[in-house]
């Protein structure tokens, strides 16, 4: 009746809107104009009339089927302010609750409920308006019928399931719904239905249908984003605990290894302190490689026990003013076997006097071992590596000039992401390692808020420097 109603108003405007002009145009040019141009002026003006009147009509429909059809307008409204303003996605119930209560509103139905399909491929309700919830398996007559049409359908066009009389449950929802309307995502798939039961006061309209087939779009594809956003969050998830077994992990095998090699180092320099003179080049060779071999496995053990503490944010330092030169020079002493042992010079240039800095001992420490280790390893025999550090402002800059290949520009960024050791196979295998060293140094000197670089220097090498705050009385 409404769009009944609607039609014939448009029609009668539309006569109006006509006729009306041109009638009064026609009885005032009969008095003002000669009859001989009557005929191709009156042609123009109905010409112009009718562009004008058929700017008139498109206002006009709208705003007369706002008038009449201010509901479905209402609801249009509502749905596209609600898909606009939405940002929890991942709350599917809410949403189709939302939807389920617009559209039941709108089109006056007795009952609505909306369906979707779950991992088991059948299909329930997540909203209705009924008291009892239901659901269709996936060889239902219904089912069958919509991915074969994917179109709305009426309750007289839903083929029977086979020779087999349908089951009484599946019997209840067919009789139970007037029309039933497919939600088709992008890939064409039915991500679910709508079960429309009969309208409270007469049949529904094509109108209504095509609200129905608008509204259904709409729904399947905030429902198929809303699916896919939860299997991204649940791989997500399970992403972030894989991650957290595995830095759980590395921890527990760095515990376990710290233990037995903190026994063996300690042997060593026992042995080698009891045995003094009487020591024979054989024996010093031995022991020089147990312990020498137990700091680089010690190194490797540190740096993931390091690594997976970064990782779960444990690292706490215990910053005091320290004499920055002092530990320097201590460190640069403790390494210097290492040094000679490869035929290798480390020169220290320190200004004098270094201020003190607010650091902590034990990571500083470590942060020097690191990148002089690398010097070492990276460097060819016979050459020198320089350690300078001066004050610059309320820093103090601490370089290690190294004499190894020098690193290309594309690494220059990645160098200091962990694992990442390039992609020259041939010097992997030449320079073993984690590749985790210089993840870590980087990462406790933005502890100390200080920065770290890497300056190549064509044909001589390159500088490794960071940044450590002057301590302020």
């Amino acid at each position: 009746m409404r769009a009944f109603l609607r039609k014939t108003v448009n029609c009668l405007l539309i006569i109006l809107m006509v006729a009306a002009p041109f009638a009064a145009y026609i009885l005032i040019s009969r008095y003002i104009f000669p009859r001989s141009g009557a005929f191709l002026l009156e042609l123009s003006v109905l010409i112009l009339l009718a562009l004008a009147v058929y700017l008139l009509w498109l206002k006009s429909q709208s705003r007369i089927d706002r008038w009449l059809g201010g509901k479905h307008y209402g609801l249009l409204r509502e749905i596209r302010d609600f898909n606009r303003e939405v940002h929890d996605i991942s709350n599917i119930n809410k949403y189709g609750y939302t939807v389920v209560s617009l559209l039941s509103r709108s089109l006056q139905s007795s009952h609505l409920s909306l369906l979707l399909l779950t991992e088991s491929k059948d299909y329930c309700a997540i909203a209705t308006t009924r008291a009892t919830y239901m659901s269709l398996a996936k060889d239902d007559p219904v089912i069958i019928s919509l991915k074969n049409d994917r179109r709305i359908l009426h309750k007289g066009e839903i083929e029977p399931a086979g020779s087999y009389e349908t089951p009484i449950k599946q019997r209840k929802v067919i009789d139970g719904g007037a029309l039933f309307c497919p939600l088709v995502t992008r890939g064409n798939d039915l991500e679910g239905l709508f079960v429309f039961g009969p309208k409270q006061y007469g049949r529904y309209s094509n109108d209504d249908e095509k609200l129905m087939a608008v509204t259904a779009k709409h729904v399947a594809v905030e429902l198929e984003n809303a699916r896919l956003y939860a299997s991204e969050k649940a791989m997500r998830e399970e992403l972030q605990q894989q991650d957290k077994h595995k830095t759980e992990l590395l921890h527990s095998i760095a515990h376990e290894l710290k233990t037995p090699l903190t026994a063996i180092i300690s042997s060593s320099e026992l042995l080698t302190d009891s045995m003094g003179e009487r020591q024979i080049a054989n024996e010093q060779n031995l022991i020089r490689n147990i312990s020498r071999s137990a700091w680089w496995m010690n190194k490797r053990v540190t740096e993931l026990a390091d690594l997976a503490k970064i990782q779960v944010n444990r690292i706490v330092l215990d910053i005091t003013a320290m004499d920055i030169g002092a530990v320097i020079e201590d460190i640069a002493s403790r390494m210097r076997y290492i040094f000679k042992s490869k035929g290798q010079t480390l020169t220290l240039d320190l200004q004098k006097p270094l201020p003190e800095v607010d650091g902590d001992r034990e990571r500083i420490e470590q942060i020097l071992f690191n990148l002089l280790a690398n010097a070492n390893k990276y460097s060819s025999s016979n050459s020198v590596i320089m350690l300078h550090a001066a004050q610059n402002n309320s820093r103090v800059v601490i370089e290690i000039a190294d004499a190894g290949p020098v690193i290309a520009d594309k690494d220059r960024q990645r160098i200091f992401d962990p694992y990442y050791r390039g992609d020259d196979d041939i010097a992997i295998r030449r320079f073993p390692g984690l590749g985790l060293g210089l993840a870590i140094c980087k990462h406790l000197v933005a502890l100390h808020r200080g920065r770290m670089w890497v300056t190549p220097q064509p044909d001589k090498g390159n500088v490794f420097s960071f940044t450590i705050p002057v301590h302020l009385p």
